[in-house]
């Protein structure tokens, strides 16, 4: 296990690209079945996309250099392989989740989309497209779990991110059928949760289910503060936040 992706036809496919190529696919799949079902329009459901895609991988790259920032030389920051060796690195998902928050606000805000109604319908693709990013961090080894030893333990042999010949937790795989089962609730539900807010629904449990899952895993690349990891940290906030939407809707409605 561990290795970074297959040969195909002389061609090299990497395992993470190849489960995320994948993961687009269905969620892409999944979304345009629950536009037509909610008879919505498609070109609207394409912005909201496009913009929150950006602003994502915006807010995903931030918090991973944020996570690294106690190992950067600022003193090479003018030299432009320098800046590359550490671009090219990894994403962190929760920063990803907090930069499409503000995407969907200037949607609606900017653009007069009916957000909530796309939210409604399609909230429930966004984890199933994570399910298979969790899968292709398992292949690779990247994101791993705590050493671990039991039958259900993954040992990597040429990993370059987890530790070789050595038992550890599948915690991605874990977090990959949380996502999953998330994911299809909120997809089989979805004619019901313009009245719960989809949105913060999916945070809410996310958030949860994520702040325990970090006691699970083995890197450590995410940076530690008071003894929890940022995205811990960054788990509570975004559940506290949503319990207070809830709460306030509550309150509002009473």
């Amino acid at each position: 296990m561990g290795s970074l992706g297959l040969y195909l036809f002389n061609f090299f496919i990497a395992y993470y690209g190849l489960f995320i190529v994948i993961g687009i696919f269905i969620s892409f799949a999944a979304a345009r079945m629950q536009i037509i079902k909610f008879r919505l329009d498609m070109n609207d459901f394409f912005i909201i996309v496009s913009v929150s895609a950006l602003c994502g991988i915006a807010g995903a790259k931030s918090l991973f250099l944020l996570t690294i920032i106690k190992d950067i030389d600022f003193s090479k920051i003018t030299d432009i392989s320098y800046i590359s060796s550490f671009m090219n690195g990894g994403f962190v998902f929760l920063g990803g989740l907090l930069g499409v928050l503000p995407a969907l606000h200037f949607c609606r805000a900017k653009l007069n989309i009916p957000v909530s109604s796309y939210i409604q319908a399609c909230i429930g693709c966004f984890p199933i497209g994570h399910t298979f990013g969790r899968v292709g961090c398992f292949f690779t080894g990247c994101c791993y779990g705590i050493p671990f030893a039991c039958p259900l333990s993954v040992v990597y042999t040429q990993s370059n991110f987890a530790p070789n010949n050595t038992a550890l937790f599948p915690v991605q795989l874990l977090e990959a059928m949380l996502e999953l089962i998330i994911g299809t609730v909120l997809i089989i539900f979805s004619n019901k949760l313009k009245k719960v807010d989809g949105l913060f629904l999916y945070i809410s449990l996310y958030s949860f289910c994520r702040f325990f899952l970090e006691f699970l895993r083995g890197d450590q690349i995410r940076g530690i503060v008071g003894g929890i990891s940022i995205s811990q940290i960054i788990s509570i906030f975004l559940f506290l936040f949503s319990l207070f939407y809830f709460l306030n809707k509550k309150m509002r409605n009473s």
